[in-house]
């Protein structure tokens, strides 16, 4: 595997989606109010497909 990249100002981190990212991101997903600004949502299959 490739070595992974990291990004990082004092407001943002940019890095590679890691497993222990699903739950918050299932949180976010479920919140109606969030979800107002988004045209869908990222399903568990969906994040879970390997990533390229």
């Amino acid at each position: 595997m490739a070595e992974s990249i990291e990004l990082e100002s004092p407001r943002l981190l940019l890095r590679v989606r890691r497993d222990a990212d699903l739950q918050p991101l299932a949180t976010l997903s479920a919140d109606p109010l969030v979800m107002e600004s988004f045209p869908t949502g990222l399903s568990r299959t969906r994040w879970l497909e390997p990533r390229s």
